[in-house]
């Protein structure tokens, strides 16, 4: 009886911390060509991975989202659509949001990707991407989940050919100190951490980015407004 008591309160325990890791704001990168992240931004949005829903369901309200965008447009390449290969666009999950399906009316193969409200930060920056991977741990190499592996006095073209797998998989967490480098290079100001920091609030909590500094909301009408196309991530 004692044995199956301390495996029941090691199962608790477990349970108990996998609650905090999971309650306390987290840290994501999507991937979506620069003219589609700025129709996002426009319409207060995220959308990943060819609508689906379930990269959008690991975000919370309160999380941070940052935009990885390859190129100006995903279809075609060559001098008029050059590579981007910036962080163009950064919010967070609008308090109370929820993941909603909308339509795109003009879309051929009706198109109905899935959505998420984003509170984007007006002046962010755009920043190349590159210049920013050797003061970053990577993909899960500090704190975040899906760790693809940091390797010991990595050369560049590997760290960039790390960060080249997690790009492709179109949606990835990231560790908070690794935001924080994306962040301030794009002169975003994160609020404080918080461990209960994905939790509704009905106004902004202490720290968070004033409003005027923001597009976006947490309104499924807004999230309607713009289009993506179905080839996007």
């Amino acid at each position: 009886m004692a044995s199956q008591h301390s495996l029941t309160a090691s199962a608790k325990a477990a349970t108990s911390a996998l609650s905090v890791q999971r309650s306390g704001r987290r840290y994501w990168v999507a991937v979506a060509s620069r003219a589609h992240v700025r129709l996002a931004v426009a319409g207060g949005f995220a959308q990943a991975c060819h609508g689906r829903a379930q990269p959008l369901r690991r975000m919370r309200s309160g999380d941070w989202l940052a935009y990885y965008s390859p190129r100006h447009d995903m279809k075609g390449r060559g001098p008029m659509n050059p590579p981007v290969r910036a962080f163009t666009a950064a919010g967070e999950v609008a308090a109370g949001a929820t993941v909603v399906q909308v339509e795109s009316p003009a879309a051929k193969d009706a198109f109905r990707p899935f959505r998420v409200a984003v509170r984007y930060v007006r002046r962010a920056a755009e920043v190349p991407a590159a210049p920013l991977f050797e003061r970053m741990a990577g993909p899960g190499g500090g704190g975040g989940h899906g760790a693809i592996g940091v390797e010991k006095d990595e050369t560049a073209a590997a760290r960039g050919r790390r960060w080249g797998m997690a790009f492709r998989r179109g949606h990835f967490e990231v560790s908070e100190r690794d935001f924080a480098v994306i962040a301030a290079a794009m002169g975003v100001d994160l609020p404080p951490s918080s461990p209960m920091a994905t939790t509704a609030v009905t106004s902004d909590p202490p720290g968070a980015v004033a409003a005027e500094t923001v597009v976006g909301g947490a309104h499924a009408a807004g999230i309607q407004q713009q289009e993506f196309s179905s080839s996007e991530k």
